[in-house]
């Protein structure tokens, strides 16, 4: 398994004589990794969020948090991510390939952990991620879960990636005791950091297998207990389609969802950090 942060690499060394490492070989398929990351990395962002009740910059200690997302339509500028660290933001600024625009989020279903923000002003050239038909993902097949870190005092985000096997491709489950049961949730071995929250899950092709969701940090830190969750893909395109857009450039269709906002605004606390300032 390998651990990747800033550009991503290959996890090996160099044959012993010297050339060049046999197709097929472990290098060649860490450098065809590395390469399909470095292919999708585009359609991956960072999210920062401020909650409504912070008046402190962030560098002078105010609360925030931090998250990742993908773009899936670069038309319209949307973004997909988690739900739980945006519910009670106030202000979201969106990293996409280095430039920092505002977010604003146009439908939420808190009982999922989901939300699609809309991009302000949208960036040029956008990479959305194609999705891939999750309903074809086997046990035992790697994936590689893609999202960025935001670590204390750091000038910008750092891209992270991490490998691992699909432990069970397509189950109904609980990701907190305070929400309810997801319908349809990947499992895998790809270990998550909390800022990887609401970023992409590849397959081999680099297509959305699923989307990465709430890391319990419980009371000690980040959890290590494997496996991971995301929503799978197929469960994604099920809720993008119920949405249909309003005035204001929102969407309605979640509305059944928001039953949850009491559950996902305690989870939104528990989410917020501290860095400098008194």
């Amino acid at each position: 398994m390998c651990l990747t942060l800033g550009l991503v690499a290959g996890c090996g060394g160099d044959s012993e004589d010297g050339s060049a490492p046999a197709a097929g070989s472990a290098e060649d398929g860490a450098d065809g990794r590395a390469a399909l990351i470095e292919k999708v990395k585009p359609s991956v962002v960072a999210v920062q969020a401020v909650p409504r009740t912070e008046t402190r910059d962030t560098e002078k200690g105010g609360a925030h948090a931090h998250g990742s997302g993908v773009v899936y339509d670069a038309e319209r500028g949307l973004v997909l991510t988690s739900n739980h660290f945006v519910e009670q933001a106030v202000s979201l600024q969106v990293d996409v390939n280095g430039r920092q625009v505002q977010g604003r989020p146009v439908a939420r279903a808190q009982c999922n952990d989901l939300t699609v923000i809309r991009l302000r002003p949208k960036p040029p050239d956008l990479t959305a991620i194609e999705f891939a038909d999750s309903g074809k993902v086997k046990s035992g097949e790697d994936v590689t879960a893609l999202g960025y870190l935001r670590p204390p005092n750091s000038p910008a985000p750092e891209f992270i990636s991490t490998t691992g096997s699909v432990s069970v491709p397509d189950v109904s489950g609980e990701v907190h005791p305070d929400l309810p049961e997801f319908e349809s949730l990947l499992l895998f071995q790809a270990p998550l950091r909390p800022a990887m929250s609401g970023g992409p899950v590849i397959n081999d092709r680099g297509e959305m297998v699923g989307l990465s969701t709430f890391i319990d940090t419980g009371q000690g830190g980040p959890t290590t207990e494997a496996p991971y969750s995301a929503i799978t893909s197929g469960h994604l395109e099920k809720l993008l389609a119920q949405l249909e857009p309003t005035e204001g450039a929102v969407f309605s269709g979640w509305q059944y969802q928001h039953k949850c906002h009491d559950e996902m605004a305690e989870l939104t606390g528990s989410s917020f950090v501290h860095h400098g300032g008194p």
